[in-house]
């Protein structure tokens, strides 16, 4: 097995960066055959990641609940984009049981009007914890990819090194 051809068979799960391509393949390449071959078998044991299915399941399906952070170890920021979004879900739970008893309870108009106003205080509280999970959400679908190919050459490199 030469060089090229592990470069070749990580290809999907490195960066698209040519130069750090390059580079992989330099230091693939000052490893003498036996230490290649060996490198070669270790590949497997490195678990490195599908960015596919990180994309995939931890960013665009799941990436709300913090997912692709943890898919990533990047373990605190998964729980607070966990807890952002349950935080959304329990204040929605909440000013809508709150809107359900205000109105019902309300006997004039002037009471209706009130409980409106906090109503619409509150959403927009929830609005904009909505907008800022969405926004998180849309530009890690961007980043996460990048992330994981990243971590991915990390590994290849640290285990080359030890190979050397």
């Amino acid at each position: 097995m030469n060089a090229n051809s592990i470069v070749l068979m990580l290809q999907d799960k490195l960066p698209k960066d040519f130069a750090l391509l390059k580079m992989l393949e330099d230091k693939l390449a000052s490893l003498d055959e036996k230490k290649l071959n060996e490198l070669a078998q270790k590949l497997p044991s490195l678990n490195l990641k599908s960015p596919a299915i990180v994309f995939w399941v931890g960013s665009l399906i799941f990436g709300a609940f913090g997912v692709n952070r943890f898919m990533t170890g990047q373990i605190w920021l998964g729980v607070l984009k966990l807890a952002l979004f349950l935080a959304h879900i329990i204040f929605i739970i909440i000013i809508a049981g709150a809107a359900i008893d205000a109105i019902g309870t309300a006997t004039t108009n002037q009471d209706v009007q009130n409980a409106v106003v906090i109503i619409g205080a509150n959403s927009f509280i929830i609005s904009i914890l909505g907008l800022v999970i969405s926004i998180w959400w849309f530009v890690d679908l961007f980043i996460t990819g990048k992330v994981v190919r990243s971590q991915n050459l990390e590994k290849i490199l640290k285990a080359i090194d030890e190979q050397a």
